[in-house]
């Protein structure tokens, strides 16, 4: 899957758990809801595993990852030491770095990895859209 495609559905995710947060929580405000929802686990990590492993083998030949935003860094870096956990747990495997990552990208993440800011972004544009869906219907 494409990384745009991947950045479609972690927005769609992002704002199933919004709406899962407000039938559970009371928030004074749109952004502490979407603070609330970014910071709860994800069903996946919303990044192909050849960007995955692109970045990892960056990592890896100590190559800066400077070009990437603090939220990515991050990701990038919990990827990581699941990737080495991976071969940790798996001595002797021969699955390429990509292959691998093609499990582990699917698996749960700990959190959205988006800042605050992006996540009120994303959920008020996505609830617009949902809006204009029950008015189509």
């Amino acid at each position: 899957m494409k990384d745009t495609d991947l950045k479609r559905q972690r927005d769609r995710d992002l704002y199933k758990v919004y709406v899962r947060s407000l039938s559970t929580g009371h928030f004074a405000s749109i952004g502490e809801a979407a603070d609330h929802a970014r910071r709860q686990p994800a069903p996946q990590w919303y990044i192909s595993a050849r960007t995955a492993s692109l970045l990892i083998g960056r990592i890896m030949t100590h190559q800066s990852l400077i070009n990437l935003n603090s939220n990515s860094r991050q990701r990038i870096w919990y990827l990581y030491d699941a990737y080495r956990d991976y071969l940790k747990a798996h001595p002797g495997c021969t699955l390429s770095r990509e292959l691998i990552l093609e499990q582990l990208v699917e698996m749960p993440a700990p959190h959205f990895f988006v800042s605050a800011g992006r996540a009120k972004h994303i959920i008020i544009y996505e609830r617009r859209a949902a809006i204009k869906r029950m008015r189509r219907q």
